[in-house]
């Protein structure tokens, strides 16, 4: 018999409101950050010059949650990836082709399931740069200070055999 998954999704009344702090739960504190140009550690008024304030804050925080700003939640609000689609990405895009509707997802799947094209980034690619990003944080550094891990490979595909 074959197994049906399922997937439940977070409505977003239900969205979390606050990030998890890890350091007040670390066995020592951490190093506090260190200038590349002096290698001595820089005053929490000197990373204001880095860091919007509110990041700064987060940092040096010893609060175990963190309000997430409302920016940041109108941004999840919107951009939340869906399990739904990404687990069902085919079978939308066989919906497409019988309903014959042009499809565009993010997901290859969707043009190996029939549907017009794809765009997005390489799933691969962006689980490589979260290992790194998570390698990072374990080895000590500050989530804060790290550059933003942005996909670097994206692919386009467009299903040919759409238009016969």
């Amino acid at each position: 018999m074959p197994h049906e998954s399922t997937t439940i999704l977070l409505p977003e009344k239900d969205m979390p409101r606050q990030w998890y702090n890890i350091i007040p739960d670390l066995p020592r504190p951490l190093s506090p950050p260190v200038s590349p140009a002096t290698g001595k550690a820089i005053p929490p008024d000197e990373l204001n010059a880095i860091f919007p304030m509110g990041l700064s804050m987060q940092e040096v925080s010893q609060d175990s949650y963190i309000d997430i700003p409302e920016e940041i939640l109108n941004i999840y609000r919107v951009w939340r990836p869906s399990p739904l689609v990404r687990a069902r990405s085919q079978q939308i895009a066989e919906s497409c082709v019988r309903q014959q509707l042009p499809g565009i997802s993010p997901f290859n799947e969707f043009t190996e399931g029939g549907g017009l094209m794809s765009y997005g980034p390489v799933g691969r690619d962006c689980y490589l740069r979260t290992a790194v990003f998570v390698g990072k944080i374990l080895k000590g550094a500050r989530a804060a200070g790290l550059a933003l891990a942005m996909p670097g490979v994206f692919r386009l595909v467009i299903n040919q055999t759409y238009f016969s």
